[in-house]
């Protein structure tokens, strides 16, 4: 709330002590701009995407927008926050609706294959064969994995896949081997979990 060009006392110590780590003055503020997320929740559609996880978003944004947050220029904290979430939906949608011309068009050669051949097609070598309905299955479960993932999750995801080694990654995108590895534990247990 901003009155008179300077934010409420009360918010503005709410955003001090939650700027300071306090959990339960970060806890009060998220309560407080809530209701941005579910506005935004009831305007934007992210497949795979439940209100929790809406809630969970919205919370990383809001404790980014607080560590950004300038107290010294009397700007609404609601609007700053609002402002960063909606960016965030929207570039989760885009990345969303990327992966998906993405996978759109890396399947069309096993569509082709499939009206070719049947049901089934040959994948690799004989002994895996794929069933068509299965791999639809498969399809949509990376889609919901790879958005839950972390920006640099994503990142490392990416680079794994493409068949780079921990330490090839690291140096890639700059950070040590140890976050590489840490973030691979974190994507194969969401993969598991995520094709279960």
């Amino acid at each position: 709330m901003v009155i008179g060009g300077t934010i409420v006392v009360e918010e503005r110590q709410l955003i001090i002590d939650a700027k300071q780590g306090k959990v339960d003055a970060f806890e009060k503020l998220f309560i407080k701009y809530r209701p941005v997320v579910y506005k935004l929740y009831a305007e934007y559609y992210i497949q795979g995407f439940e209100l929790e996880d809406w809630l969970q978003e919205g919370q990383i944004v809001c404790y980014n927008s607080l560590s950004s947050f300038d107290l010294s220029k009397g700007n609404s904290f609601g609007s700053f926050f609002k402002m960063n979430f909606k960016r965030h939906i929207i570039s989760l949608i885009r990345h969303q609706n990327a992966l998906k011309r993405t996978i759109d068009f890396n399947s069309v050669s096993l569509e082709a294959t499939l009206a070719e051949q049947g049901d089934y097609c040959l994948m690799k070598d004989d002994s895996m064969i794929v069933n068509a309905t299965d791999f639809v299955h498969v399809k949509d479960r990376l889609e919901t994995f790879v958005i839950r993932l972390s920006k640099f999750e994503r990142e490392v995801f990416k680079e794994y896949v493409e068949g780079s080694e921990a330490k090839d990654i690291a140096t890639n995108l700059v950070c040590n081997v140890d976050r590489v590895n840490n973030a691979l534990d974190r994507i194969k247990k969401k993969l598991k979990i995520q094709l279960i």
